[in-house]
């Protein structure tokens, strides 16, 4: 178990030992979770058949899958700040039967939201 930290927060993150190596976050924040799969569904949603998406409307959690590599954060002195996120490599093979087995195991859906599409839809 890792954590990504950013400032004095830290969220926990479960490494997965793919090439490249990637972590997944669990978010269940019920203000903003059900909200952002709702406008992931309304852009996207026509890609599921009408089963997946009816149950997709009932998430509540997501896992968020990101890059085991460190965030760069730059501070000015002018005042601010500069966060850079490395992105996941998703389009490896490796990767992808890992993302397969996760989304059989939670019963859900794999979306990649830096290429606006659909990895694994159950």
């Amino acid at each position: 178990m890792n954590e990504w930290k950013f400032g004095a927060s830290a969220v926990p993150q479960i490494r997965i030992g793919t090439i490249p190596p990637i972590a997944l976050q669990l978010d269940e924040e019920p203000e903003r979770v059900p909200d952002e799969i709702q406008e992931l569904l309304d852009d996207y949603g026509d890609l599921l058949d009408e089963t997946a998406l009816a149950a997709a409307r009932y998430s509540r959690s997501r896992l968020d899958v990101v890059s085991c590599e460190q965030s760069r954060i730059d501070h000015f002195p002018e005042g601010g700040i500069l966060v850079r996120t490395p992105n996941a490599e998703l389009d490896s093979p490796n990767v992808q039967l890992a993302l397969g087995q996760i989304a059989g195991v939670v019963r859900g859906w794999v979306f990649d939201n830096i290429n606006g599409r659909w990895l694994i839809s159950k």
